[in-house]
């Protein structure tokens, strides 16, 4: 359990330094099934790093894409 801890940790410490080294561009969040589907394709693919959050299906905040380089 506590290795689980430390994994979420992790990824969200690089996902700090991917956005201090590389800077982000900010998009809007996805508005339907087929682009939200698409956003998570390229984060799986490692394409994308995406940080967004939704409460109970309503759109909160913004999606932030971070390009991996």
């Amino acid at each position: 359990m506590a290795n689980r801890y430390m994994k979420n940790a992790l990824d969200s410490l690089s996902i700090i330094i991917v956005v201090l080294l590389f800077g982000c561009s900010k998009s809007k969040m996805p508005q339907s099934p087929n682009e939200t589907k698409l956003a998570i394709e390229k984060y799986e693919s490692g394409e994308l790093y995406l940080i967004g959050h939704k409460i109970e299906n309503q759109k909160v905040g913004e999606w932030r894409m971070f390009r991996k380089e």
